[in-house]
């Protein structure tokens, strides 16, 4: 089977947020969103160990307030960001040892289910890269400023989540590769498929929200008060 690491990205800003303190840090029901997305890893036998990429000036909060008062033990190295999502994940996977399988998750999205985490590390040995996501119901348009051009078909049309699953050296050579060529992708994924490496996906859960507006904070307040997910 070999070694399991995660990474979870969680050096974001949190622009769209409106806050000085990062989505990431933001308190619900008595924890940081980030505590909820390193637990579930945490307590996953499968996973070996974590690394933690953040932002150098939240290193003390996050030792202090999370990893040490969680008494979190996996989590073997913290990483700092980059100007990114895709460096900062690059810096970590730059920093694990030993590892032959490697599963990222952003640590702005508290509800990944054991279930789910499970699913995808039994997929990952399989077929090496596999990615979750949710399929679209809502209709699609194509826009030009406020003109309609088209509607889109929805029929193969997919919202990715994370986690994102892969085979350590296969993800590690998709990402040397965007870095040479200068390639910014929108998921771990497209880097993969930038070079003509196959993607599965596996249906995720609607509840696996990413923390991004005051909206979803809003949701993620009521997701974690019914306590199932």
């Amino acid at each position: 089977m070999g070694k399991i690491g995660a990474i979870i990205p969680a050096a974001g800003k949190g622009l769209r947020m409106n806050n000085y303190f990062p989505k990431q840090f933001l308190p619900l029901k008595g924890h940081p969103v980030l505590y909820y997305a390193l637990k579930v890893f945490e307590e996953e036998q499968m996973i070996d160990e974590i690394i933690l990429v953040i932002e150098e000036e939240f290193q003390e909060y996050v030792e202090e307030d999370i990893i040490r008062e969680s008494e979190f033990t996996k989590i073997r190295k913290i990483v700092k960001g980059g100007k990114t999502r895709q460096e900062s994940v690059y810096n970590g996977l730059k920093e694990a040892e030993g590892w032959e399988w490697v599963i990222i998750h952003d640590g702005a999205r508290p509800f990944l289910s054991e279930s789910l985490l499970r699913k995808i590390i039994h997929e990952m040995f399989e077929k090496k890269a596999v990615v979750v996501g949710i399929p679209l119901h809502d209709t699609l348009k194509k826009v030009n400023k406020e003109i309609i051009l088209k509607t889109l078909s929805r029929e193969n049309l997919w919202a990715i989540q994370t986690p994102q699953a892969f085979s350590y050296p296969l993800i590690l050579e998709a990402y040397k590769k965007a870095n040479e060529e200068n390639f910014h992708g929108t998921d771990d994924a497209s880097l993969l498929e930038k070079i003509g490496k196959k993607v599965h996906i596996l249906r995720g859960n609607p509840l696996n929200i990413k923390i991004t507006t005051p909206l979803d904070l809003i949701l993620a307040q009521a997701i974690i008060e019914i306590g199932k997910w």
